[in-house]
């Protein structure tokens, strides 16, 4: 075993692998993925030596930079797309609210697999419906629905794949605060009563920035959307990220977005959609794009408010989730062991 196999032995040993249909045409699709979109945006950046791709299909979804020993790999996780998809699924209807209720009861039971809290997520699995048999009875592979929804997610993920290469970007720089954009990322929170922020929010921010800015410069003036349509996904794409970020603070105690203890994920999440809305206008009002400022500010306020709404579904699921299931009392469930109810779940949850 050589180094590199070594190190990425490593990488999956700390994951929870799903079941993967074709893996090898995935792993062709997210190699060309990051040749088009990581490496031209790493090269701009003056970036020499691009991390090693690694590909997989885990419960952890977000992709993520990782240097060890001089070494350096980009981690693409299949199931972030699935996790977008299935959101943006949800919102392009009104009737699908019971959709977007169990997309998250779904991903609460993948960190409760995760944090080995067996019992409840096996009562959680036994309790809730199975979005994977629904995909298949439902709308939910209609060609037309599938085509738009493939553009936007695709787009999504490009940003967070961006976001993360931005990270590895400034794995080589010693100073965030010596960016170029720093100071226009300090200016957009200028009016704000904000306390002293750490170095990692002021990245996080600079990662959402340049990785829209490069979006925008790629794709503006080639979409095959509306305007609107362009940049409601970019809010979109933060406000998913909340789920994940909440669901993960409630069960593991940790905010990986910002070190200060007086920030909840709704506050940091609440000022990254602010930092969505100045990086669109600058591009808008740099390109001459005035006519089209007077459409952001509205999606801004609507998606702010739905985080918010979004914020407290839940906290309604994972009040139910702590205080009211364990109380569920089924004498089945007493006489199965705890390797029986780990098969399920992993059955439930189509896990390797």
């Amino acid at each position: 075993m050589n180094i590199d196999e070594y190190y990425i032995n490593q990488l999956f040993n700390q994951r929870v692998l799903l079941k993967t249909h074709n893996q090898q045409l995935l792993h062709k699709i997210y190699a060309s993925k990051y040749a088009n979109w990581v490496v031209p945006f790493l090269q701009s950046k003056k970036v020499k030596e691009v991390p090693l791709l690694i590909c997989c299909h885990t419960l952890k979804k977000l992709p993520y930079f990782y240097s060890l020993n001089g070494k350096s790999f980009f981690i693409i996780d299949f199931s972030l797309y699935d996790y977008f998809y299935d959101l943006n699924y949800s919102f392009s209807s009104e009737e699908r609210n019971e959709f977007f209720t169990n997309v998250c009861i779904k991903a609460i039971i993948e960190q409760l697999y995760i944090s080995h809290n067996i019992d409840l997520c096996y009562l959680l699995c036994t309790t809730s419906n199975n979005i994977e048999k629904y995909k298949l009875e439902n709308d939910y592979k209609n060609d037309k629905l599938m085509y738009d929804l493939a553009e936007k997610t695709d787009l999504q993920e490009a940003f967070l794949l961006l976001h993360e290469a931005m990270h590895a970007f400034f794995d080589k720089t010693d100073d965030v605060s010596k960016h170029p954009s720093y100071n226009t990322i300090k200016y957009i929170f200028k009016s704000d009563k904000l306390p002293p922020l750490d170095e990692l929010f002021w990245e996080e921010c600079l990662c959402d920035y340049e990785a829209i800015s490069y979006i925008f410069q790629k794709e503006f003036e080639s979409k095959s959307v509306s305007v609107k349509a362009f940049v409601v996904l970019f809010f979109e794409a933060i406000r998913y990220l909340y789920y994940l970020q909440y669901i993960s603070e409630t069960f593991f105690g940790t905010n990986q977005t910002v070190s200060n203890e007086q920030f909840s994920p709704l506050v940091i999440f609440s000022l990254r959609l602010n930092v969505v809305y100045y990086s669109i206008c600058n591009y808008f009002i740099e390109n001459k794009y005035q006519e089209y400022l007077d459409i952001i500010k509205p999606i801004y306020e609507e998606n702010v408010l739905e985080l918010k709404t979004d914020a407290k579904t839940l906290r309604i699921i994972m009040n139910y989730i702590n205080e009211e299931l364990p109380k569920i009392t089924d004498t089945e469930n007493l006489n199965i062991s705890k390797n029986e109810k780990t098969e399920y779940i992993k059955d439930f949850l189509l896990l390797l």
